[in-house]
């Protein structure tokens, strides 16, 4: 399967949701299909994604996308920029379409482009707490579980019960949900979430040692000192960020509503890009106390950064040609697999490339599960 035959699939595709024609749209789709999307969320399975856009085309029958500036993205995907009309309003985007090695589609991704969106900005924004802004946030960016110690954030698990989808997991112990939460992230591939009060934030942060070894993607969130009680000695009041610093790629203390948007995205950035790791997120008032507040908030989501690998950009052609030349002269070559391998998802890769060239693979402790414990080249 070349470039020019996943480009004329990926056209084929497009034509067919233009057309509306959601039986040749079953023809073409994986089994195990993805699609993620920054304005209907995530779904998996063909039959799942089917369903939705049969619903689709019944509520906008008229629905039409208009593409331009078609691109090959990684060594599988076809990348094209659209303009679509839904409701009188004309909203843009760039969509990525993955097709596998015989022709099925096997992940489609589709990100709005916030700032040229023709809507104006205050129908956007919508009064909420921080409670319910955070709910939303996280169930849209593809969070399935939470793990939390009582008793922080509170207002938000009420939210998640009545009006979203995650799985609420209490743990005995802030440690213990970190580690729930390092599991979660590592078998899923999306961050995993935990969180306790203020006065809990010591036992967070020394849980927070294994995930940030690991390159494990995971939020952890605490309550923090109010600034009205700064320098007054009140109990409890002391400065937990720096325990943080050791064991989190980045840390943001939230004193106010209006900051906790860019916060939460900001965080899911640092976990998921570059080398993955936790990231901090302090919210004021023991219980995170900015969660009871209300104003005008907008829940804008990246999907990009709800899983890793968050990019995976193709490696330089000299530098590939030059491992080539290497592993071409070697007598006796072995390959080193790292966790590297684990987070850009590149275990198929890797058992192909040992295949091929009968190599034999040796794994870092955080790579164990890229080839089969049983593989006759893993050594």
């Amino acid at each position: 399967m070349d470039e020019a035959q996943r480009m004329t699939i990926a056209k084929a595709y497009v034509d067919a949701s233009n057309d509306h024609d959601v039986e040749r749209i079953a023809t073409m789709l994986s089994k195990d299909v993805a699609y993620r999307s920054s304005g209907v969320g995530s779904h998996d399975g063909a039959e799942t994604i089917l369903a939705m856009n049969r619903k689709f085309f019944a509520d906008f029958p008229d629905v039409h996308r208009e593409t331009r500036d078609w691109r090959h993205v990684d060594t599988t995907g076809v990348e094209f920029e659209f303009t679509i009309t839904l409701g009188g309003q004309s909203h843009q985007g760039v969509e990525r379409i993955f097709v596998g090695d015989h022709g099925e589609i096997t992940r489609v991704e589709v990100e709005r482009k916030t700032e040229t969106i023709t809507k104006r900005r205050e129908t956007i924004m919508a009064k909420m707490t921080g409670a319910r802004f955070l709910a939303d946030f996280l169930e849209r960016s593809g969070v399935t579980h939470v793990f939390w110690v009582p008793a922080v954030l509170m207002q938000m698990l009420r939210e998640m019960e009545t009006s979203n989808r995650i799985s609420r997991i209490l743990a005995h112990s802030e440690k213990a949900a970190v580690y729930m939460a390092d599991g979660y992230a590592r078998a899923s591939g999306r961050p995993g979430v935990c969180f306790a009060q203020k006065i809990g934030a010591a036992n967070l942060a020394a849980a927070l040692k294994d995930p940030y070894l690991a390159n494990t993607p995971l939020i952890a969130m605490t309550g923090g000192a109010l600034p009205r009680f700064e320098n007054r000695h009140v109990y409890q009041q002391l400065d937990d960020g720096a325990m943080f610093v050791p064991v989190t790629k980045t840390q943001a203390h939230v004193a106010e509503l209006q900051a906790l948007p860019e916060a939460m995205r900001q965080a899911f950035r640092d976990a998921t890009t570059g080398t993955p790791g936790p990231a901090y997120v302090e919210i004021a008032g023991h219980f995170a106390d900015v969660e009871f507040e209300e104003g005008d908030l907008d829940v804008l989501i990246e999907e990009r950064f709800g899983q890793i690998p968050a990019f995976r950009p193709v490696a330089d052609s000299d530098a590939i040609d030059a491992a080539i030349t290497l592993l071409a002269a070697a007598e006796r070559p072995v390959i080193v697999a790292g966790g590297g391998v684990r987070s850009s998802g590149a275990g198929d890769v890797l058992i192909a490339l040992a295949e091929r060239l009968g190599i034999p693979v040796a794994t870092a402790m955080n790579a164990k599960d890229t080839i089969p414990g049983n593989h006759p080249l893993n050594i």
